[in-house]
């Protein structure tokens, strides 16, 4: 009976240190990756600022209020003829068209939309046809 008592004291110990072992190997932190993969930017982009911001770089704005010109912009359809639509999302009613060739020299394009009454818009960019992007907003001035 000695025996057994004996080998199952050296039992529990073999499996106590396993587990430490198990626990601190497992806690240890993870090897630091060299470098991490680069973030792609979106090869286009479409959206609505203020035209006081298009020279900087336009952050996406999509409510409009007194004293601000809602704006639209484009970023690499360089090359392109695009056509923007832009509807009401309260009538469904299309408000305007913009038809533009964008020259492949330039990289971005701007548009203001300074007769745009108080509501809320949906505007869809097409190239040859096919919807590409579109981008909500609103007015209320």
């Amino acid at each position: 009976m000695n025996n057994k008592i004996k080998s199952n004291r050296l039992s529990a110990k073999i499996l106590l240190i396993s587990l430490s072992i198990f626990t601190i190997s497992s806690c240890a932190p993870a090897p630091k990756s060299k470098s991490l993969p680069s973030v792609q930017k979106p090869k286009s982009s479409f959206h609505t600022t203020d035209f006081r911001e298009v020279d900087k770089n336009p952050i996406p704005k999509d409510n409009f209020g007194p004293g601000e010109v809602p704006t639209l912009f484009l970023r690499n359809y360089n090359g392109q003829t695009v056509s923007i639509k832009i509807y009401s999302i309260s009538t469904g009613a299309l408000v305007k068209t913009i038809n533009n060739y964008v020259p492949k020299d330039h990289n971005w394009r701007w548009y203001r939309l300074t007769d745009l009454a108080n509501d809320s818009f949906k505007a869809e960019l097409s190239v040859s046809g096919i919807v590409k992007e579109s981008y909500l907003f609103g007015v209320s001035r």
